[in-house]
């Protein structure tokens, strides 16, 4: 139990209930071309402090990411937009864009399938 806090404090987990998602994941369903496929996740600050989205990583170099570099006020909301550049990749996809914040560590997960 002391080692899970020791986690919390140095911000390697998460407190509960500092961002909430509008959906932590994304299915595009079956595909059949190599369009640019596009998703947004938006999280809410529901915290009493100001929370910076500090960087973000995809699983993938066809996954591509913009987000707001200001800090997300209390109450107050943010989004990441997420772009999926197919390239004929076959059969089912998924792709991890962790998402690092000032309040620890979020991971979102996109899917699709190739069907071509």
């Amino acid at each position: 139990m002391k080692l899970l806090f020791a986690f919390f404090l140095i911000g390697l987990i998460p407190f509960p209930g500092d961002l909430s998602w509008n959906k932590t994941s994304h299915d595009f369903g079956n595909i059949n071309n190599t369009d640019t496929l596009k998703t947004t996740f938006t999280c809410y600050n529901i915290s009493n402090k100001e929370i910076t989205i500090e960087n973000i990583q995809t699983s993938c170099g066809c996954v591509i990411t913009k987000w707001q570099t200001t800090p997300i006020q209390p109450s107050d909301s943010s989004k990441i937009e997420v772009k999926f550049v197919p390239n004929k990749k076959k059969g089912s996809q998924f792709k991890s864009v962790s998402v690092y914040t000032t309040s620890g560590f979020y991971e979102l997960e996109i899917k699709t399938n190739y069907t071509k």
